[in-house]
Formats: structure tokens, sequence, C-alpha cells
């Protein structure tokens, strides 16, 4: 297989899902995720889920999750005191308990859909996003859930964990993204921030 390259878009658009495009040829940076309820120092070790989040059917004892990537780990701690609902999806669509719609197949499926899955956006000075199984930025998964955005939601340094949208507020469904900025104040209180990397 040939070594994964990220692929970066021409210039900065807004946080929604990007045109359809081809898929490129080099490998990009694949993900998925293990959920965890230990801290993140052991969350980073042990990629199985502890036996208190695998008898968790709806996720509610996952606290943090490592996304593992082609380019090393990312621990998250979840802010399920801040944005319950977005955490409930993140989690049960990365343990494989909610149904969603394969965007390639038009299937539905339970299977982990971040298993694969690329970060197939990629801004320097601004963030990364993944969460499209079909690798375009466009694909439709079958649902949308309801914004958890607050006023009080700031994007003020770098490893914050939010829900990608398209134009409507009420649009996230899988896809999200790690800010990788120290400030970015123009989309304050418009993405539900539901995590953060710790490690």
């Amino acid at each position: 297989a040939p070594p994964p390259a990220v692929v970066q878009p021409a210039a900065p658009a807004p946080l929604a899902p990007a045109k359809p495009v081809e898929k490129p040829a080099a490998a990009q940076v694949k993900t998925s995720i293990a959920a965890a309820s230990v801290s993140p120092v052991k969350a980073s070790a042990k990629v199985k889920a502890p036996a208190a989040a695998s008898r968790s059917k709806k996720g509610d004892a996952v606290k943090f999750v490592v996304l593992k990537t082609s380019m090393g780990n990312i621990v998250v701690r979840l802010f399920r005191d801040k944005a319950p609902g977005t955490v409930a999806n993140f989690v049960n669509l990365a343990m494989g308990t909610k149904e969603w719609t394969n965007p390639d197949s038009g299937k539905v499926s339970r299977e982990p859909l971040y298993n694969g899955v690329f970060f197939h956006r990629v801004i320097p000075k601004f963030m990364i996003q993944t969460g499209d199984p079909s690798g375009s930025g466009a694909g439709k998964t079958g649902f949308n859930i309801l914004s958890e955005a607050t006023p009080e939601m700031v994007f003020d340094r770098p490893g914050l964990v939010a829900m990608a949208t398209a134009f409507d507020p009420n649009s996230g469904s899988t896809q999200f993204f790690i800010t990788v900025a120290q400030s970015l104040p123009h989309i304050n209180g418009k993405y539900a921030i539901f995590g953060e990397v710790v490690e």
C-alpha cells in the first residue's frame, strides 16, 4: 500500500460538506475509533472498549475515545455535560449501535461508521475534518441531529472537537472536525463542541 498522504483543499471553506470530488489516487489519513471509559493515559494504550463501555448499548459510560489514524492516535475527552445528544450520536456511530445509510451503496448499516474513514478536509491553521464514509465530504448518511451549539461554545484553543454541519445548523450527522488554530472567533457559537483532544 502507498504511504499515507494528506490531501489539502485549495482554499479554506465554510465548515460544510465539500462538493463531491473524485477520490485521490494517494491514500489519505484513515481513522478508526475505539471507545474507552478510562483515563486518557490508559485509553491511548488500550484501544479495546473496557467492560463498562461494552455493556452500555447507548455508550453512556464512554468518557474518552481514541481515534486511531495512520499517523498516530488521538485521545479525545467527550463533553457529555455540554452536548449530550451530540456525544451520544458520535459514540453510538463509533460503536455500531446506531443505524446509518452508506452513501455509496444506499444500504442501511449498523457497522461502526468511522472505521477506515478518511480525514477528507485538512486546512492548516484551521481544522481537520472526517466522518464521511464516502470520503468526499458530501456523503449523506440518512439522518440529521439537532444542533447543541450555544453562544458559550468558544473556539479559543486548538484541539476542540465539534460537529460539522452544512449551512443549516441542524444538519449535523456524522462528520466532525478538530481545530488546529489558537482561536477561531468567526465560528464561535455556530458548531456544537463535544470534546477536546487530551493526547
